[in-house]
């Protein structure tokens, strides 16, 4: 078999030959730094870090007023929760475990933030059963799982138009006046209400204190 034929070599620019257009070599370096430049910002480029527990609102959502009685026997109303982060829960001191459960948790939580010197947000448990849950004895409740922690309760007209507000439902069952045992179901999420008064975030259950912990300090660093 007979061997191809070489391909004919192109004749030169006799004015250029062997080297670039000079423009041509401006161009490139530029090209090339830029490519570079974009390569290096790519891959040093710090990744979004996105909450893990929390479902945090787009836009912070007003709450509106509301008029409760804290533990200590104070009205509580939207201004307790003005110029600082907070962390609500609602439910009832009766509660056989989803309560003092959760309450322990925002113990840990507490602790945990404070552990790596940040500043936990105010807690405040809010009873959906004011019958049973005396200002007295709600003190005395939350005191037992943290002294910061503060607790509030007020007619069921207020309880209702303030957790369909924040897009929480609570269901106490018919009981005769002055009945001592019933059941209280109550929605388990917490809500983190900003130092503008509004809701940001909400973190359903099931709670995990590290995640709750690490979100906190994420959310609240802005």
């Amino acid at each position: 078999m007979s061997a191809p034929n070489p391909i004919p070599p192109t004749t030169p620019n006799r004015r250029g030959a062997g080297r670039a257009h000079p423009a041509l070599l401006v161009f490139g370096a530029v090209l090339f730094a830029a490519a570079g430049s974009f390569s290096a910002g790519y891959l040093l480029r710090p990744q979004a870090i996105e909450p893990k527990a929390a479902k945090v609102y787009p836009q912070p959502r007003p709450i509106g007023d509301f008029r409760l009685t804290g533990s200590d026997g104070e009205a509580f109303d939207l201004e307790r929760w003005s110029g600082h982060w907070n962390l609500v829960f609602f439910g009832f001191t009766y509660c056989p475990d989803v309560c003092p459960n959760t309450l322990t948790q925002l113990k840990a939580v507490d602790a945990a933030l404070r552990r790596d010197g940040r500043e936990p947000p105010r807690v405040t448990f809010v009873s959906v059963d004011p019958e049973r849950d005396t200002p007295e004895r709600l003190a005395s409740y939350v005191e037992y799982f943290n002294p910061e922690f503060q607790s509030a309760t007020g007619p069921h007209a207020e309880l209702e138009s303030l957790t369909r507000r924040l897009g929480l439902i609570y269901h106490v069952e018919p009981h005769p006046p002055g009945a001592r045992t019933y059941a209280v179901d109550h929605s388990t999420a917490l809500l983190l209400v900003g130092p503008d008064a509004r809701l940001h975030a909400v973190f359903p259950a099931p709670h995990e204190v590290d995640s709750i912990a690490a979100d906190l300090a994420l959310l609240m660093r802005g």
